[in-house]
């Protein structure tokens, strides 16, 4: 069976939907005559590179990352990650170091599993041990947020390992009792060498969860992000202590330490009351100017609205410009007038088919109602243009529409509906 599918958006679908023995592929080939995407036998490739495994006999999905991208993206479990906006599905992100080659089969996709989930907890708990003696902290809280998902993916991945094994009847002692040494190199990211020493110590993996930090180094790493959230990063003053140095010195006693969290609790509320005080009169003041901005933009005296000031507003404001015939966002995002056409339609029809038009159901382009999806975007990712985080005015909608000779009563969708269902969506 095969299957010719025109958009990577296709492929994922099928990938996602952990469809089995179907290979897909691209239109377009790349130089070497590979496909740039197939999806095989439950593997998906890109380029001829296995870069995931979506099997039938697995309720999960594994991607492989790249070693370069290895330490800057996801390298835990995400469970239940909504994919485009569909299914629930979970997703294990391991590196594909020493994984090139996986088959089909079901002991080989779940070794590849096992020493990825064992690979990420590895590489956790050795970045977090090293900031118990570094100068960092910064980063100290999001290497622990890393630390502490990659011990309940290896959780997770052994509850599915031996949960499979058991409905298959295959001995799972022979994937997890096993002693292995992990190697890392060295990391070159945007020019910037990534120092992380090679690691040699063999153990067997089943007791890896068991290897944690002792409680003076979590002690420490406490200490760090507390330092850091509030007294370095946010610059909260205390008679306590100018630097780290002072704050260790208190930290590690019982008693200082005590009062030095009450002090700083107490500080860094005081803090938080006086940034909150200056962001209202900051927002108070950027809200006046840009109902100025939002005239002078609808009377063509100005191309866009920056920023600073949009982001202040509760919708999305564009104009038509007949000039040039097509409707420009406040953003100076520009939209041809056959998508904008296209758009007020599916408002129209969105409207009269009674869906909700919310950042949950728009988000990722697509609309369901009654079990199928109504419609599609299509137009250069036109639905996230138009969006922006914010609601666009179903006025500036009709008005352009009028005057383009757009007649949206062939959906039997009046202008009071539109209104009522914008209000409606205001609420939301």
């Amino acid at each position: 069976m095969m299957k010719t599918v025109g958009t990577i958006t296709e492929i994922f679908d099928l990938f996602y939907k952990r469809i089995d023995d179907v290979s897909i592929h691209t239109k377009h080939t790349v130089t070497n005559g590979k496909y740039g995407y197939e999806l095989k036998d439950g593997i998906l490739y890109c380029r001829g590179k296995q870069i995931g495994v979506c099997n039938k006999f697995i309720p999960f999905v594994i991607k492989l990352n790249n070693i370069e991208d290895y330490l800057y993206r996801p390298l835990v479990k995400l469970k239940n990650q909504k994919i485009r906006g569909k299914i629930n599905v979970d997703i294990y992100n391991i590196c594909r170091e020493n994984t090139n080659i996986i088959y089909n089969d079901i002991h080989s996709i779940l070794s590849v599993l096992w020493y990825g989930v064992n690979q990420n907890l590895t590489v956790t708990r050795h970045i977090l041990e090293k900031d118990v003696t570094n100068q960092k902290f910064a980063d100290v809280r999001t290497h622990q947020i890393k630390y502490n998902n990659a011990r309940k993916g290896w959780r997770s991945a052994l509850k599915d390992i031996l949960s499979i094994c058991k409905e298959y009847g295959l001995d799972a002692d022979t994937i997890i009792n096993r002693t292995q040494s992990f190697n890392f190199t060295y990391v070159e990211y945007r020019g910037f060498a990534k120092n992380y020493t090679r690691l040699s110590s063999i153990f067997n993996l089943k007791d890896n969860i068991r290897i944690t930090l002792s409680p003076t180094e979590n002690l420490i790493i406490s200490g760090k992000i507390l330092y850091w959230q509030t007294i370095r990063s946010k610059k909260v003053k205390t008679a306590y202590c100018k630097n780290y140095a002072e704050f260790k010195k208190l930290w590690n006693n019982t008693i200082t330490r005590k009062q030095l969290k009450d002090v700083i609790r107490i500080k860094f509320n005081e803090y938080l009351d006086n940034q909150k005080a200056i962001e209202e009169a900051k927002a108070k003041k950027y809200r006046e100017e840009l109902e100025v901005l939002i005239q002078e933009f609808r009377d063509y005296k100005i191309s866009n609205i920056p920023y600073q000031w949009r982001q202040y507003g509760t919708y999305a404001v564009m104009r038509y410009e007949s000039t040039n015939g097509v409707v420009r966002l406040w953003n100076d995002a520009v939209i041809k007038l056959k998508d904008f056409t296209d758009f007020a339609h599916f408002f129209a029809a969105c409207v009269q088919n009674n869906i909700q038009l919310n950042h949950k159901t728009c988000y990722n382009y697509k609309i369901q109602f009654g079990g199928y999806y109504v419609w599609e975007v299509q137009a250069n990712d036109l639905w996230n243009a138009m969006w922006g985080g914010q609601c666009i005015t179903i006025m500036d909608v009709i008005i352009i529409c009028n005057r383009i000779g757009i007649s949206l009563e062939e959906y039997k969708v009046t202008r009071k509906q539109l209104l009522s269902q914008f209000e409606k969506r205001q609420e939301v």
